[in-house]
């Protein structure tokens, strides 16, 4: 007769159910690795969970995992490596933006902060800074006039950001009247 513990756990055998179920912990431990040395106790309740991955996410920028001026995961993918639901990170990640050890920056994701306060430009967001890049191209003629701007996917690889980020700096320009949209065919530099 099987209990309610799973098909592998046999009642009239109380000590192999107790046997079984050690090893398949010693095996779930053994398979998660070094990040869970980075796992904190209280990720394990519902209380100090953001405390937890807040001290998790320091160790390792202090580890030296997460460099200054890099990328943090996706929420999606710390969601998933602390096993907590995403209130619960951008709780945590709400708290380190205020102790101002990283900065959101607009399609690119949560940038660790250099020490010296050398990440002041992420204010300025990226489509903002592609576009007076392209601006610039006009006003020197290396786009003249009916020229056709890359694509957004070309922008967007060329950038490395995101294809909405480069079509809000696109945005940007037509709506300063240095570019124009042909349905179908493209944008191209509006002629003066």
């Amino acid at each position: 007769m099987r209990c309610a513990l799973g098909p592998r756990f046999r009642r009239d055998d109380p000590q192999g159910g107790l046997r079984a179920w050690a090893s398949t912990q010693l095996r779930s431990a053994q398979h998660l690795g070094r990040r869970d040395r980075y796992r904190s106790d209280a990720t394990n309740n519902g209380v100090g969970a953001y405390k937890g991955i807040t001290d998790a996410l320091r160790t390792r920028i202090a580890d030296g995992e997460f460099a200054p001026g890099s990328t943090l995961p996706s929420e999606a993918k710390l969601c998933m490596e602390y096993h907590v639901s995403r209130n619960t990170l951008r709780r945590s990640l709400d708290q380190f933006a205020a102790e101002g050890l990283i900065v959101a920056q607009p399609g690119r994701g949560r940038v660790v902060r250099t020490t010296s306060g050398e990440g002041q430009d992420s204010a300025t967001p990226q489509y903002r800074s592609m576009a007076a890049e392209l601006h610039s191209m006009i006003e020197s003629g290396e786009l003249g006039p009916g020229d056709a701007l890359p694509s957004e996917s070309a922008l967007a690889e060329r950038f490395g950001v995101a294809r909405g980020t480069a079509r809000h700096a696109l945005a940007e320009l037509e709506g300063a009247g240095l570019v124009e949209s042909v349905h179908g065919k493209g944008r191209f530099v509006r002629s003066r």
